[in-house]
């Protein structure tokens, strides 16, 4: 009769499982810093894109500011000759239109004005170009605000009259969405 020797078995393939452990491991974490990279470039994207809508956006509603500025009597209000028109809901042609897209973006602002005595209230939208009208422009929105413009009398002194819209604040400023 044979006898086989018996070989014990010492620590040999133990390495073998911890080199496994250690490269599954890595691999779970490089997977999870890649996906994390990912999305966060995706979000950087997306926060760059709102932040340049909601820019394009403001300085569309500046522009309008300025130009409704110097308007500054009821007889003009509301009139063809005025930016802004005192009925929100005849309003059909944009008040505000950049010859060139800002930050790669066409807007256009629709604003409306009602005044008492010799102060103006306007609201002023941006909104995507091509809005039909200041109600479709109401629906998309990028940003609304409304701003008081405080002009004065002057029949007594007509030659030391400041300019109309000398005084002006802002009674809001609100970005509905950042998004085009």
């Amino acid at each position: 009769m044979k006898r086989f020797a018996v070989r014990e078995r010492g620590e040999e393939g133990a390495s073998l499982i911890i080199a496994l452990i250690f490269v599954v491991a890595t691999a779970i974490v490089v997977v999870a810093l890649v996906n994390l990279t990912g999305t966060n470039l995706i979000n950087t994207a997306n926060l760059q894109n709102e932040r340049s809508v909601e820019y394009a956006s403001d300085a569309v509603v500046d522009g309008t500011i300025q130009v409704v500025r110097p308007e500054s009597n009821s007889a003009t209000l509301g009139s063809t000759t005025s930016t802004c028109s005192s009925t929100s809901a005849t309003v059909t042609t944009p008040s505000f239109n950049p010859a060139s897209p800002i930050n790669t973006y066409s807007l256009e602002a629709f604003c409306f004005a009602s005044q008492v005595g010799f102060t103006r209230v306007v609201t002023i939208r941006a909104c995507p170009a091509n809005t039909a009208n200041y109600g479709a422009c109401q629906a998309t929105a990028l940003l609304e605000a409304q701003v008081t413009y405080v002009d004065v009398s002057c029949t007594t002194n007509p030659s030391g009259c400041p300019a109309p819209g000398n005084s002006m604040f802002i009674n809001y400023w609100t970005v509905e969405r950042a998004s085009a």
